[in-house]
């Protein structure tokens, strides 16, 4: 089995029974939807692979130590970073993890109560920072 279909194996298992708030669908559709946006904008299977993960920490019973037994460090690093802590917050450091955000919260646009969701992103995101210095946060910059 490749990489890909494992890692929808596994999502699809572990999120059994879970289905979107305002759709009403299965929740792997979000994480299928999710890899296919990244498709897209890189070709690094990996974040490809984390894209289908990037909620199995936070909404599953799953350990970051099971994350990287099975799909390796890097996949299990971009997982946990996409994990709110338990303040619901967010540390994006790696720019795969902010590609994988991205790529969640568009599909999230696409399927929730679109109106209710950008409300909540955008007082979510515009206190913090302005779009200019959100895209030239020093943080993502290639090393």
């Amino acid at each position: 089995m490749n990489k890909i279909n494992k890692a929808i194996k596994f999502a699809a298992e572990k999120h059994k029974g879970q289905i979107r708030k305002y759709s009403g669908e299965p929740y792997i559709l979000h994480l299928t939807g999710v890899y296919n946006l990244l498709r897209q904008s890189t070709d690094d299977q990996d974040v490809w692979i984390a894209g289908i993960l990037h909620d199995v920490i936070e909404d599953t019973d799953t350990e970051y130590e099971e994350v990287k037994e099975k799909f390796g460090k890097k996949v299990a690093d971009i997982v946990q970073e996409c994990t709110k802590d338990k303040k619901k917050n967010f540390k994006l450091t790696m720019k795969e993890s902010l590609l994988i955000k991205c790529a969640d919260v568009l599909n999230n646009l696409g399927s929730n109560n679109d109106e209710w969701y950008a409300k909540k992103l955008l007082n979510r995101w515009q206190p913090h920072t302005t779009p200019k210095e959100f895209m030239h946060n020093p943080r993502f910059e290639d090393k």
